[in-house]
């Protein structure tokens, strides 16, 4: 007696097994026609990184995606790139003119077909695990907006550097309240997670809108994080999946790692005043711990902010 195919929606139904059940039955159930998750590379003059990114994205053990280029204008041997993977999963798009890094984001969640979105920079690197563990978190915790794993700063040849989250930081690992994301991020002056480790959910993008430049250019992310997390969980996937790449060649470089220029640190420190005073209108800060844990971060960062002030400002 021949044995009842196992339908594809009785695949896709199971909880925290998806990508082991997908990968197993690959060529026996009918190809679907939507991937599960975009990793999409808005990319710019910087063909030779590109060329390893994609290679790190489209080596996951999670096979049920697209990987879509987002080629800003380049004018640099992108497209022949591309051109040297072949694989079915990858789409490439060119933009007539810059678009900027902000408006090319944007470009990459219009394109997006998939329930999650990755916006994967071109310049790191993705460890083989790191789609298959994301989307095992996004898909058993329908609350939550974005993961995110552990990450190494490491240099152009993989030699690391330091992590640049560890997990000290963190309240817990895997479910973390957004609030709790909030509140964490302003106790610790700093971001707590890195854009192109982070999946997202989507549909996030209706309750919050499109990127933008609400206050610093070079923290339009961090907003970002912010409004997805007053609105949504987080999830820390408490393992290293991700090497974050520095180089000279990068905007962090002029944000960040230019003692002259701080515009980055400037950048950041808004950011968090805005996330303080809308905490502080919270139901969760109502408690006068919480109230206290917040102004004693904001003192700590001004000091921060004043420092910084007077590099740019020497007469403040």
């Amino acid at each position: 007696m021949a044995q009842r195919p196992i339908a594809a929606a009785t695949v896709v139904t199971i909880l925290g097994i998806r990508t082991q059940l997908v990968s197993f039955f690959e060529g026996c159930l009918p190809i679907m026609t939507e991937p599960l998750v975009t990793v999409a590379i808005p990319t710019r003059n910087r063909c030779e990184l590109l060329r390893r990114a994609m290679r790190s994205a489209l080596n996951q053990t999670f096979q049920h995606f697209e990987l879509i280029v987002i080629d800003n204008a380049s004018t640099d041997q992108t497209r022949a790139v591309v051109d040297e993977f072949g694989d079915d999963r990858l789409r490439y798009y060119k933009n007539q003119s810059d678009l900027g890094i902000i408006g090319n984001w944007n470009r990459a969640t219009e394109l997006s077909r998939a329930t999650y979105l990755n916006i994967f920079h071109d310049d790191d690197v993705m460890h083989p695990e790191f789609l298959e563990r994301s989307v095992q978190a996004l898909e058993s915790c329908p609350t939550v907006g974005f993961t995110f794993p552990l990450v190494r700063r490491v240099t152009v040849d993989g030699q690391l550097l330091s992590m640049w989250c560890e997990r000290a930081l963190y309240p817990n690992a895997g479910v973390i309240s957004g609030i709790s994301y909030v509140l964490t991020t302003i106790e610790r002056g700093r971001c707590m997670s890195i854009a192109p480790s982070m999946v997202f959910r989507k549909s996030v993008h209706a309750t919050v809108g499109s990127y933008a430049q609400v206050y610093g250019f070079n923290t339009f992310d961090m907003n970002m994080w912010l409004q997805i997390a007053f609105a949504f969980d987080t999830y820390l996937i408490d393992d290293v999946l991700f090497d974050y790449t520095i180089h000279a060649d990068q905007m962090s470089e002029r944000h960040w790692r230019t003692p002259q220029s701080p515009s980055g640190p400037i950048g950041m420190a808004i950011e968090i005043y805005d996330a303080a005073a809308r905490l502080m209108r919270h139901p969760a800060a109502r408690d006068q711990a919480t109230r206290d844990a917040i102004a004693g971060a904001i003192l700590a960062l001004n000091k921060r902010l004043a420092r910084d002030l007077a590099t740019v400002i020497p007469d403040l």
